[in-house]
């Protein structure tokens, strides 16, 4: 269950580590820099989200990585990408105002599908499958 919080928490800051990248514009910032007004509230207000950027990248990985230790990478990244998927449709629909095709809707469905039976399977009751190939001695 302690992963699944990592996992959300993680979800979470990818989400908005998407909705920094909309709005950061690196040329803006450098020509700021390069007119030498670091000074000045622009700057600030364009530096903001490149650190931000940074910042949430750095927690991502930080809270991602304690997920990994609980529970296969395979599941946890499918979770963890699928789910922000999820977070960021509901951002563009809500707040961007983005318009989706009913189709559309209907895999984002079938991903979540795919995420509730990667938690409900218990990932240590599944088997390895071993093969043998012969002539591989």
């Amino acid at each position: 269950m302690k992963a699944w919080i990592f996992i959300f928490i993680a979800v979470i800051l990818q989400t908005l580590w998407g909705m920094v990248l909309k709005v950061l514009d690196f040329e803006q910032a450098y020509s700021i820099i390069k007119l030498g007004q670091v000074l000045n509230i622009d700057f600030l207000v364009k530096v903001l989200p490149i650190l931000a950027y940074f910042g949430l990248g750095l927690a991502i990985a930080i809270v991602i990585s304690k997920a990994y230790k609980l529970l296969p990478m395979s599941i946890v990244y499918a979770a963890w990408m699928g789910l922000t998927l999820l977070l960021q449709v509901v951002v563009d629909v809500f707040l961007y105002e983005v318009k989706m095709h009913v189709l559309q809707y209907v895999f984002i469905f079938f991903i979540l599908v795919g995420i509730l039976g990667m938690k409900l399977s218990n990932p240590k009751s599944i088997q390895p499958i071993n093969v043998e190939i012969d002539g591989l001695d």
